[in-house]
């Protein structure tokens, strides 16, 4: 086993302080690689290793060293089996495999062929790699991060020593296990420990840096290695060996003290952040988060067709950038093979001409609605263009924090990555000259800038400063006109917002002040948030996009994700959202005009429509236009305005935001006395006082400073409450309502575990009460069946439909478009 000879450098695991006890996935990553190099030798990730260790633990297999006589090895294949259907070439042996790890039995005993099945699968089947990533996660990584969140660590280093514990000790509470150390370490506290880390543990009511627990975990634990107290760690001086691993974590914590917690190379952003901040200039470019592949239009202004994720003009030479992109991807020019040769020429000249590219709209729209491909070149050449010059100018100033290297990026995106008199390497440079000596400040990352220390927050409030002054007054000539850059400075304003929100690292959600104000779940936790109601209205976590039936409760045909009904609309917009996905209605042509009628009238009449479930589930099953078509109108009817009113609120956890979604999908989303709005009207009445708590988030209600949690919990309970006795009539029958508390009851465990932020999982109380974790990896899952959605049923198995006083949907808007042109100060010279 290596013993650090060389140091192991982790270039984007960050040392600051965040908001909440969660790793982001890239942290992950680096501490999943770094007990690699204690477990294996090397950072690989070992899918493939199979042998018999010959240690009464029968075949060690896997990147935990799954084994067939323990049961983890039986789990991993078990789950292989959820993600295919089958046991595959494990199907031979399955039983005893399963007798072998219900019997805690070594034997390998009809299961000889075990390690070349393994290792034939580790290497190739990425399903059976899935498989072992989730039980790695479930057995050991989400233990370990229930276990840091409790604690509240929010240091990467922390928590990464915490993972590693629990590979290396179990995450049980055995004399040895992962619980027991962090027990025997909380005793070593009978007073306040302060420190210089910038996080504060609340240990036996006494307030402990968090660096300074740390230490006293890793000298507990190497206590531990050197006299395990469970007898069959005692054997053969194996445990005493392996105390590189605590020096090793220590030897991170030297390095980082001298270095003011920076970590020892620049932080890139994490997938996660990278999407905030393109979502965030979506914000100031569009006035959404949506992502506008389709876009296309002229607006007069000498660039020709703009179009696109970032505008990428026919006579700048980006649009031309993309369809060559296209072609690296596909092979061909698609459908702009006929204007090729016209839209090289005007790239090249730098010209506006639409001259024998009159058709270029039409078929931009059309594959950017639905070709991945033309979807990926967008991607790739706003990368080249903007986002990696924008993450080398951050990388070249040493920033570390998403906030930073957000609002290098989105720069770029306006004043362009260049060095004119606007460009974003200019700004940098003007910022750059503004220090001629030390800045100090207390945000945990310090710059080299020219000679001199400066703190990274001070250095981005100075940039922003002198971005601000750039748009009110331009030096490029043609940035001066119209006044247009100095209508943009609400782009500036709200990054000062997020600083002075604290949020400096973005690991699942960021608030911000948009063109008017916004806030957002992302990724992971959304599709959390998503499951989380799957198991309340469906009993599993699946998409249930082919799903149709006649409940015959008034609302006509039901069918989806969301229940979306022929009678009340929303059907209908999911079918008209489709057909501006496609171009046309498919198989639905032939009864729209039915469907609209009875969208309009509110009519549940199935008279013309009778074939209506069987084309639901034939393109739910299929179609990714027609599932999409459904995540957009379950997210415009629901998801959105959720989002809207946990805005208007300053929620900033996603257990907050994820009960404010579950209610919107329960009672509807209005304002009717059982509906969403009226529910958080209640909860604000209630608070006519200051309310303080622990959590890190402060709301001003009424005036009044009240800890997130503290709302929330106040929330849930007047939610309960109107879930047993409804205010509307039409809710009240049936004793309906009072048989779904468990949504609320499994939200309150949820905040009970501590559980506020989610990035890559969360457990809760299922309908049965009984605890279960989902994590990101399950998200997108489909049921293909049209029938066996496992509807809530009341006692005489009756289908429970709770939506509230569910207003008529109007029809859908026309698409959105971009709201003002990306303004640059003209291509860069590479163009």
């Amino acid at each position: 086993m290596p013993i650090f000879r060389s140091a192991f450098v982790a270039s984007c695991w960050v040392f600051a302080s965040v908001a909440n006890a969660t790793m982001h996935e890239c942290a992950k990553d680096i501490a999943i690689r770094i007990t690699g190099i204690y477990e294996n030798g090397d950072t690989d990730v070992h899918y493939s290793y199979c042998e018999n260790l010959d240690d009464g633990r029968g075949y060690t297999a896997g990147i935990a060293g799954f084994c067939t006589g323990t049961g983890d090895a039986w789990m991993v294949i078990q789950e292989y089996k959820k993600l295919t259907g089958s046991y595959g070439d494990f199907a031979s042996m399955a039983s005893k495999l399963r007798k072998y790890a219900d019997d805690e039995n070594d034997s390998t005993r009809g299961i000889k062929n075990y390690c070349n099945v393994w290792k034939s699968l580790g290497k190739s089947d990425k399903n059976f790699q899935k498989a072992q990533d989730s039980i790695r996660d479930q057995l050991y990584y989400y233990p370990a991060e229930k276990a840091a969140n409790k604690l509240g660590l929010k240091l990467d280093v922390s928590q990464g020593q915490i993972f590693d514990t629990s590979i290396q000790h179990g995450a049980g509470d055995d004399a040895d296990g992962l619980l027991s150390l962090i027990k025997d370490t909380n005793k070593s506290f009978r007073s306040d420990q302060p420190g210089n880390s910038g996080s504060i543990l609340n240990i036996n009511g006494h307030q402990v840096d968090e660096i300074v627990w740390l230490k006293k975990f890793i000298e507990v634990r190497t206590n531990d290695l050197k006299h395990p107290k469970e007898e069959e760690n005692q054997g053969g001086d194996y445990w005493a060996q392996t105390t590189y691993r605590t020096k090793s974590y220590s030897y991170m914590l030297i390095l980082v003290s001298y270095l003011a917690f920076m970590p020892t190379a620049s932080a890139a952003m994490c997938s996660c952040a990278k999407d905030i901040a393109i979502r965030i200039t979506g914000i100031y470019e569009n006035g959404d988060t949506d992502v506008h592949y389709d876009y296309c239009e002229n607006l007069d202004d000498g660039r020709g067709f703009t179009a696109g994720i970032a505008g990428f003009c026919s006579g700048t030479g980006d649009g031309w950038d993309v369809i060559q992109e296209y072609k690296k991807l596909t092979g061909s020019y698609g459908d702009f093979e006929a204007m090729a040769a016209d839209l090289e020429k005007y790239a090249s000249s730098e010209s506006d001409s639409t001259s024998g590219i009159e058709n270029y709209c039409k078929v931009w729209e059309s594959l950017g609605k639905s070709d991945k491909n033309f979807q990926k070149a967008q991607d790739n050449i706003r990368d080249q263009l903007y986002y990696d010059p924008a993450e080398k100018a951050a990388a070249e100033l040493g920033l570390k924090f998403d906030v930073s290297q957000g609002q290098i990026f989105d720069t770029g995106i306006e004043h362009g990555t260049g060095d004119d008199g606007d460009g974003m390497l200019t700004l940098i440079k003007n910022t750059n000259s503004a220090f001629t000596s030390d800045q100090t400040g207390d945000s945990g990352s310090t710059l080299t800038i020219n000679g001199h220390q400066v703190d990274e927050i001070v250095w981005l409030k100075k940039f922003i400063e002198i971005r601000t002054s750039d748009l009110k007054s331009p030096k490029e000539k043609d940035n001066q006109g119209g006044n247009y850059w100095a209508q943009t400075t609400y782009r500036t304003k709200s990054y000062s917002n997020i600083i002075d929100q604290g949020e400096y690292m973005w690991t699942s959600t960021v608030k911000l002040l948009d063109n008017d104000a916004n806030a957002a779940m992302c990724g992971c936790a959304k599709d959390l948030a998503i499951m989380i109601t799957g198991i309340y209205e469906n009993g599993d976590t699946e998409s249930h996009y082919a799903y149709c039936e006649n409940l015959n409760d008034g609302r006509g045909f039901t069918a989806g994700i969301a229940g979306f009904c022929t009678g009340t609309g929303d059907a209908w917009m999911v079918i008209q959202e489709y057909k501006n996905l496609t171009g046309s209605y498919g198989s639905f042509e032939s009864m729209a005009t039915d469907l609209e009628k009875y969208a309009n009238s509110g009519s549940a009449s199935s008279s013309g429509i009778k074939n209506y479930c069987q084309m639901w589930g034939s393109l739910g099953n299929t179609d990714k236009n027609f599932q999409q078509a459904q995540d957009n109108i379950r997210d415009q009817l629901y998801y959105d305005p959720a989002q809207a009113a946990s805005n208007k609120l300053g929620l900033k956890f996603d257990v907050s935001q994820g009960q404010i979604f579950d209610t919107g999908i329960e009672h509807g989303t209005g304002d009717d006395a059982d509906g969403m709005l009226a529910l958080i009207n209640n909860t604000n009445s209630a608070f006519t006082s200051d309310q303080t708590g622990n959590s890190g988030s402060t709301l001003n209600i009424n005036g009044h400073q009240v800890d997130e949690i503290v709302w929330l919990k106040k929330f849930i309970e007047i939610r309960t409450s109107d879930l047993m006795s409804p205010k509307e009539k039409d809710n009240q029958g049936g004793n309906y309502w009072a048989q779904t508390t468990y949504r609320t009851k499994s939200y309150s465990n949820i905040i009970d575990q501590g559980e506020y932020m989610w990035t890559s999982a969360v457990t809760l109380l299922d309908n049965d009460s009984k605890p279960t974790t989902i994590s990101c990896s399950s998200y997108g899952k489909i049921n293909p069946s049209t029938k066996t959605r496992r509807r809530r049923r009341d006692v005489n198995g009756r289908p429970i439909r709770i939506r509230g006083t569910r207003m008529l949907v109007p029809s859908l808007d026309p698409p959105k478009r971009r709201i003002m042109r990306p303004i640059r100060s003209g291509p860069s010279e590479e163009l």
